[in-house]
């Protein structure tokens, strides 16, 4: 199936990618100073070039995908995904932009799996500096859930450990071991590692 999907991807854009595409990095991450915004953030990009399929040029992010489908939903939602619209924050906020040409954001690059022969899609993803916003106004947010929750001893949310796609990953620690905090189990495996690394030496 991977060998399919790739002779699929590479029919379609290989020649044109050559032409278009000038690379500048691969496989690269960047992140942020949490004190600075509030969060931590980091993202690996696959690709960052320099598109030169139009005519001024442009900066863009490129990440790759599979996707079993390539219905609506599986293409509309890329516009609202927390990896892509960080990636595209992230890179606003890190790379140092006036360098380059315009900075238009990502290319989401889709390959499905399906059985009849793989389908590639390019979908362009360029947010509104208010959507941007919102994502960081939200990963705040959240951040401060996380350390609100870590203050709280990370009480059990009894709501997930069945859930609509099966149990939780820890519903049988929970069950048999429920007298263990986050804590107690921190030390657990603190005292394993050190066991380990005697073990080793």
């Amino acid at each position: 199936a991977l060998e399919r999907m790739l002779d699929g991807y590479f029919n379609m854009y290989q020649k044109r990618d050559e032409q278009e595409w000038e690379i500048l990095a691969v496989e690269e991450t960047l992140e942020t100073d949490p004190n600075e915004f509030g969060f931590p953030f980091s993202a690996r990009y696959d690709l960052i070039i320099i598109d030169h399929s139009i005519s001024s040029k442009a900066l863009r992010i490129v990440e790759l995908k599979t996707s079993r489908s390539d219905d609506e939903n599986v293409i509309q939602g890329y516009q609202q995904d927390l990896q892509i619209l960080g990636q595209i924050w992230l890179a606003e906020k890190e790379i140092l932009l006036s360098k380059y040409p315009p900075f238009l954001g990502s290319i989401v690059d889709i390959v499905t799996k399906h059985k009849a022969g793989p389908r590639c899609h390019r979908i362009p993803v360029q947010p509104a500096p208010e959507q941007l916003n919102n994502w960081e106004r939200s990963q705040r947010a959240f951040w401060k859930l996380q350390v609100f929750y870590e203050d709280l001893g990370y009480p059990q949310n009894f709501s997930q450990c069945k859930r609509i796609y099966g149990r939780c990953d820890y519903f049988d620690f929970c069950r048999f071991s429920p007298q263990l905090t986050v804590d107690d189990i921190r030390g657990l495996a603190d005292e394993q590692q050190q066991a380990t690394n005697g073990n080793g030496s």
